[in-house]
């Protein structure tokens, strides 16, 4: 991971705040980039950024992105952020032959999802884009996602049920989908203070178990071609990797880092490769890895702020294979005001080719930073 070209740099008069998230589309041609600046900004990557969409959001900033795409191909963006609301986006590809670029085509007309008051901390998809899970700090709810029907999400389940008040309750911070060993998808919620990971099962929704932890979990990540989940420790600034048996999970290794964090913002934690990296932010502007097999922390060389920033957000996403090529190409996005794409070449692979994006967000060194 130590090999990068850069593709392009996208800047644009509406991209003013800090970027909170980056999620990049199934087929790899789209970026999106939400910010504080109650924007979120649609990219064409194979366009080099020249192509981009501004969409207002009404309610606020927004904080996490998702896609999906239905049956005709049409891609759907659902995005959330502070006010507790679910947007939801369907997105065209429109090929122009006078000016050569696709124009990309947004579709406003999908009336959002109110959850509650609470901001949404955290939203992901299981492996087979069927349900949804939005973390709120004191709530979490399960959607079902049908983007081929007229209303794309619908509320299913919610935990708990009722919220006292008066009492502390755990606060809720990240999600990951996993699978047990029959494919069953199994959510697993980090919960900071309480230094707790607990396990759902979707359907029917219950609790499977709670797992008191000696450190403080927030950012997860599934990593389904080893049956590990990532988790990034806010308080011991280091990433444990959990493995999943018999529908436990069950401490494998931690890894180390030659220069560890020593700030505790949020990182977003991710895997790629197919499971051969692990990956993670930090506060000197580097892209930590590892390699999954030995626990070694890889060398890079992605470099950005020379120890003024810390990157917090990461999306990768797995595309079909090419021919042709004898290598593997990872695109790489970082964004802060601007977004700046790389082409990475990694190992060689004369058997498996194939593109796999990687999106990173940046944010200033300033104050105490998110926790």
């Amino acid at each position: 991971m130590d090999q990068y070209k850069k593709l392009l740099d996208f800047r644009a008069p509406t991209l003013e705040c800090p970027v909170n998230a980056l999620a990049i589309s199934p087929d790899g041609r789209l970026l999106a980039v939400c910010s504080d600046d109650n924007r979120v900004h649609v990219v064409s990557i194979r366009s080099n950024a020249r192509v981009y969409k501004s969409i207002s959001t009404h309610v606020g900033a927004m904080s996490t992105a998702l896609w999906a795409t239905d049956r005709e191909g049409n891609l759907w963006l659902f995005t959330a952020g502070y006010s507790g609301v679910v947007c939801i986006y369907r997105i065209r590809l429109v090929s122009s032959h006078l000016f050569g670029d696709d124009q990309i085509v947004i579709e406003q007309d999908v009336a959002p999802v109110t959850l509650g008051d609470e901001p949404v901390e955290d939203m992901v998809l299981d492996a087979f884009s069927r349900h949804m899970a939005v973390v709120c700090p004191s709530r979490i709810y399960v959607l079902e996602v049908n983007v081929n029907d007229s209303a794309p999400l619908k509320i299913r389940d919610h935990h708990p049920d009722k919220v006292d008040p008066s009492k502390k309750n755990p606060t809720a911070y990240a999600a990951a989908f996993c699978t047990d060993e029959g494919g069953v998808p199994i959510l697993v919620v980090s919960y900071v203070d309480s230094r707790t990971l607990r396990a759902f099962k979707v359907r029917p929704w219950s609790l499977l178990w709670e797992r008191h932890t000696g450190f403080k979990p927030s950012t997860l990540a599934w990593v389904p071609e080893r049956r590990y989940l990532l988790v990034y420790c806010i308080e011991s600034l280091e990433v444990k990797v959990l493995e999943l048996q018999d529908k436990q999970l069950i401490l494998y290794t931690t890894l180390a880092s030659s220069r560890p964090n020593t700030h505790k913002f949020k990182k977003i934690i991710s895997s790629a490769d197919h499971g051969r990296f692990a990956l993670c932010g930090s506060d000197e502007g580097l892209l930590m890895s590892w390699d999954l097999s030995s626990g070694k922390q890889l060398s890079t060389t992605l470099d950005h702020g020379h120890g003024t920033r810390w990157l917090a957000s990461l999306s990768t996403i797995h595309l079909k294979p090419c021919r042709g090529n004898r290598h593997r190409w990872r695109p790489t996005g970082v964004a802060s005001h601007c977004v700046q794409d790389y082409l990475g070449k990694l190992q060689p692979d004369e058997h498996d080719c194939r593109r796999q994006p990687l999106g990173i967000s940046c944010g200033d060194l300033v104050g105490n930073g998110p926790t």
